[in-house]
């Protein structure tokens, strides 16, 4: 009886020490684990911190980017694009003297109110390249920007702008950024026109 009392003591106590065993090794995976959470608690904190940080440069540099591209529009506020006019014509006559002709042959009535006054010439790029295949830019520099907006308003409205019957486009100078962002607006609107027309359908 005294060997039976004894031998279940023995097992009890290596139940015991079993159960101690897997409590600590637990206690110690709990810890880990605990460790591992703070670890990654940690890194989130930065990665948000990071992701912050982010944020705000790249706001930053859009508010500088948009600062640089109003600056840049506005420096050619009052400028006119001129665009189609046929290669052959670039070198004959001179920009001020083919600026007059457009303008006679299109708006005679602003050119009688003087409206037509330029300020500075150029084409754009700079150098005529022999393999391009159509005529460079002409940028006109207007000395006053009403003038500038009456002269684009008036080719708006006639919708047809010619030089010695050729017919060519006048555009308001602006920057790459700019004509791109009117570009996607002018989609969204087409999009847009397009939808509500459905929608009147139905």
């Amino acid at each position: 009886m005294g060997i039976k009392v004894e031998a279940i003591y023995k097992k009890q106590e290596k139940i015991r020490k079993d159960i101690a065993d897997k409590q600590n090794i637990l206690a110690a995976f709990i810890s880990r684990l605990e460790e591992a959470e703070d670890q990654i608690s940690d890194l989130e904190d930065k990665v948000e911190k990071n992701t912050h940080k982010e944020q705000q440069m790249e706001k930053k540099f859009k508010k500088q980017e948009e600062s640089l591209r109003e600056l840049w529009d506005n420096t050619k506020c009052n400028n006119i694009c001129i665009i189609g006019v046929p290669k052959r014509e670039e070198s004959k006559k001179g920009i001020e003297e083919m600026f007059e002709v457009i303008m006679s042959e299109n708006s005679p009535k602003l050119v009688k109110e003087n409206v037509t006054q330029v300020q500075e010439t150029q084409r754009v790029p700079s150098e005529m390249n022999p393999r391009r295949l159509t005529a460079r830019h002409t940028i006109i520099k207007m000395a006053n920007i009403k003038h500038k907006e009456r002269i684009l308003k008036e080719a708006r409205e006639t919708q047809k702008v010619t030089y010695n019957g050729a017919p060519i486009r006048l555009s308001a100078d602006f920057s790459i950024e700019t004509l791109q962002a009117r570009r996607e607006l002018h989609k969204v609107y087409k999009a847009m026109q397009g939808y509500q027309s459905k929608l009147k359908e139905k």
